[in-house]
């Protein structure tokens, strides 16, 4: 006889599948309005995040691997750019929010729906000068080019990971509203025991949104001036060995304790003259509540 938990493990794979099957359906109802092939654009689009490069270099793999060829005389690389000018980012928007009700109503009908919150940001960068709508400032310093497009997401965690918001970032919007709307949507779905965030939110905003929603919190830390000198502090304290410990930490009203964590050993870069650059690198920061 199986245990419950064995049980789940064996049907988490055919769930996942179903959960991707089903969250395209709005996709493919938008598609449709616009194309008669929705399926084949999906599919083409589909390898295009896979392989992580450009609509022409996937039909090229399409061809290769599949012995596809997505064409009718005209460019299909043409056919999906035409495509998607019709479409707007509104609708693009709508629709992908529609796949989080299907995802959560099967994740929740086999009992596997989780209760931590991932919050994330993306940014794609576009240098293109006509069709700008959505078009912001981006990270120079990781990104090659200071304009692109960035949307946020928001996914809960547990057996199965499933997609509770999207959101496009039309006009630098605010992160704490960003985190704030992704709390209280996931809190329609499922009781959010923590949320997840990286570096890039480390704003004051979002970490009073996240005090004010009443959820705990497992945030990266920027390893900015105060917390390179709370780093040297402790690491001296004991005498240049690494232990982890734990600090009181102000982010303007808002406060919450500073956890700072030895890298394991095999990855810490040792020197013996207890450079502070390396030491701070030896250790991560985190935000708890």
């Amino acid at each position: 006889m199986h245990g419950l938990e064995e049980i789940k493990d064996l049907i988490v794979p055919a769930l996942i599948a179903r959960l991707a099957a089903e969250s395209l359906d709005p996709l493919l109802n938008l598609l449709h309005k616009y194309t008669d092939q929705p399926e084949l654009i999906l599919e083409t689009l589909a390898q295009t995040s896979r392989l992580r490069t450009s609509i022409k270099n996937a039909i090229e793999e399409m061809k290769i691997q599949q012995g596809k060829n997505p064409t009718d005389g005209r460019s299909w690389q043409h056919r999906i750019t035409r495509t998607f000018q019709k479409i707007n980012i509104k609708e693009v928007e709508e629709a992908v929010n529609q796949a989080p009700t299907k995802q959560t109503e099967i994740a929740k009908s086999y009992g596997l729906l989780g209760n931590i919150l991932i919050i994330d940001q993306k940014e794609k960068p576009a240098w293109h000068k006509v069709h700008t709508e959505g078009i912001v400032s981006i990270n120079p310093k990781k990104k090659p080019y200071h304009k692109g497009h960035r949307f946020y997401t928001a996914i809960i965690a547990g057996k199965v990971s499933v997609i509770s918001m999207y959101m496009p970032d039309l006009n630098s919007i605010d992160k704490g509203l960003v985190v704030r709307q992704a709390l209280i949507g996931a809190k329609k779905l499922t009781e959010v025991k923590r949320v997840l965030v990286d570096a890039g939110f480390f704003e004051k905003s979002v970490y009073s949104a996240i005090s004010l929603e009443g959820s705990d919190v497992l945030g990266a830390v920027p390893k900015n001036s105060k917390v390179i000198r709370l780093i040297m502090s402790h690491h001296r304290a004991l005498s240049h060995h690494y232990e982890p410990g734990i600090y009181l930490y102000r982010l303007r009203d808002t406060e919450f304790h500073l956890l700072l964590v030895p890298r394991p050993k095999e990855k810490r870069k040792i020197s013996s003259d207890h450079n502070v650059r390396r030491i701070v690198k030896n250790y991560i920061s985190l935000a708890v509540f």
